[in-house]
Protein backbone atom coordinates (compact mmCIF):
# COMPACT_ATOMS: atom_id res chain seq x y z
CA UNK A 1 0.00 0.00 0.00
CA UNK A 2 2.84 2.67 1.17
CA UNK A 3 4.73 2.68 -2.04
CA UNK A 4 1.02 2.96 -4.21
CA UNK A 5 0.40 6.28 -2.26
CA UNK A 6 4.19 7.31 -2.36
CA UNK A 7 3.36 7.21 -5.75
CA UNK A 8 0.42 9.59 -5.39
CA UNK A 9 -2.18 7.08 -5.31
CA UNK A 10 -4.92 8.17 -1.87
CA UNK A 11 -4.76 5.22 0.83
CA UNK A 12 -8.46 4.58 0.01
CA UNK A 13 -7.24 3.95 -3.73
CA UNK A 14 -4.69 1.89 -2.90
CA UNK A 15 -7.04 -0.62 -0.95
CA UNK A 16 -9.10 -0.49 -3.97
CA UNK A 17 -6.06 -1.63 -6.05
CA UNK A 18 -4.79 -4.15 -2.96
CA UNK A 19 -8.31 -5.28 -2.90
CA UNK A 20 -7.79 -6.78 -6.48
CA UNK A 21 -5.90 -9.50 -5.18
CA UNK A 22 -7.58 -12.74 -3.39
CA UNK A 23 -5.68 -12.63 -0.55
CA UNK A 24 -7.16 -9.17 0.32
CA UNK A 25 -10.81 -10.60 1.23
CA UNK A 26 -9.28 -13.60 3.05
CA UNK A 27 -7.08 -11.29 5.56
CA UNK A 28 -8.85 -10.47 8.46
CA UNK A 29 -9.19 -7.01 9.15
CA UNK A 30 -7.20 -6.53 12.47
CA UNK A 31 -4.20 -8.16 10.77
CA UNK A 32 -4.48 -5.05 7.81
CA UNK A 33 -5.04 -2.71 10.60
CA UNK A 34 -1.28 -4.27 12.78
CA UNK A 35 0.54 -4.38 9.36
CA UNK A 36 -0.41 -0.63 8.73
CA UNK A 37 0.80 0.20 12.31
CA UNK A 38 3.99 -1.79 11.72
CA UNK A 39 5.00 0.21 8.28
CA UNK A 40 4.22 3.66 10.23
CA UNK A 41 6.58 2.69 13.23
CA UNK A 42 9.21 0.90 10.47
CA UNK A 43 9.37 4.07 8.63
CA UNK A 44 8.85 6.18 11.40
CA UNK A 45 12.13 4.57 12.92
CA UNK A 46 13.88 4.71 9.71
CA UNK A 47 13.06 8.25 9.04
CA UNK A 48 15.04 8.81 12.37
CA UNK A 49 17.77 6.80 12.54
CA UNK A 50 18.94 8.21 8.76
CA UNK A 51 19.27 11.30 7.28
CA UNK A 52 15.97 11.53 5.75
CA UNK A 53 16.33 11.83 1.74
CA UNK A 54 13.64 12.21 -0.09
CA UNK A 55 12.65 8.85 -0.54
CA UNK A 56 12.51 7.86 2.76
CA UNK A 57 10.48 10.56 3.56
CA UNK A 58 7.50 9.92 0.94
CA UNK A 59 7.60 6.40 2.07
CA UNK A 60 6.92 7.97 5.90
CA UNK A 61 4.40 9.84 5.16
CA UNK A 62 2.85 6.79 3.38
CA UNK A 63 2.80 4.64 6.06
CA UNK A 64 1.44 7.30 8.38
CA UNK A 65 -0.95 8.39 5.47
CA UNK A 66 -2.18 4.57 5.29
CA UNK A 67 -2.15 4.22 8.93
CA UNK A 68 -4.56 7.08 9.48
CA UNK A 69 -6.54 5.80 6.96
CA UNK A 70 -7.01 2.88 8.86
CA UNK A 71 -7.81 4.36 11.78
CA UNK A 72 -4.48 3.72 13.81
Amino acid sequence: MIWLIASGHSAAQAESLGALHPAWDVTPVRHLDAFARAQQRLWESIARADQPDEWTHKLHVAAQTWAEHRGQ
